[in-house]
């Protein structure tokens, strides 16, 4: 009877042994695939963001010896409306005379260009800022350094 009880009870303990590695094992599963549905949700809902803003960069190009190209260009994803372009010092706007801006619209992986001539009186850096509306937010705002 004695080696029926133990066989018994090594039968009981490995059952119980595998119940409880069963779930911990299940629990660490579940909490692992509840990080990835929230890191799923959380990268839609970047993309359907991302979808939604413009991106403006500008460029600063050489077209001869004293003349220059800035191209203003949209690398996002959307596109920008009621662009805007101003320099942060406004001492020497003389570049500005052919401005474009505000431009209406500027879709995605668009650009303008701005030609202008490069004098020695023309500070050798200056700080462009750029605006727009998207359909993400209606005040966008990115300042950019431009060096001659």
């Amino acid at each position: 009877m004695t080696i029926e009880c133990i066989s018994l009870t090594l039968s009981i303990a490995a059952f119980l042994g595998s119940i409880f590695t069963y779930f911990k094992h299940d629990r660490i599963l579940k909490r692992q695939e509840k990080k990835l549905n929230e890191y799923q949700l959380q990268k839609i809902e970047q993309e359907q963001e991302d979808n939604k803003k413009a991106v403006l960069r500008a460029e600063l190009q050489n077209a001869g010896s004293n003349k220059r190209n800035l191209q203003i260009a949209n690398v996002g994803l959307s596109t920008a409306k009621n662009v805007r372009l101003r320099l942060s010092d406004d001492t020497y706007p003389k570049f500005l005379l052919t401005n474009p801006f505000p431009y209406s619209t500027l879709h995605a992986n668009e650009k303008i260009d701005l030609s202008f001539t490069v004098d020695k009186m023309m500070p050798r850096k200056i700080i462009i800022v750029l605006q727009w509306a998207d359909d993400f937010q209606q005040d966008n705002r990115f300042e950019q350094a431009i060096t001659f």
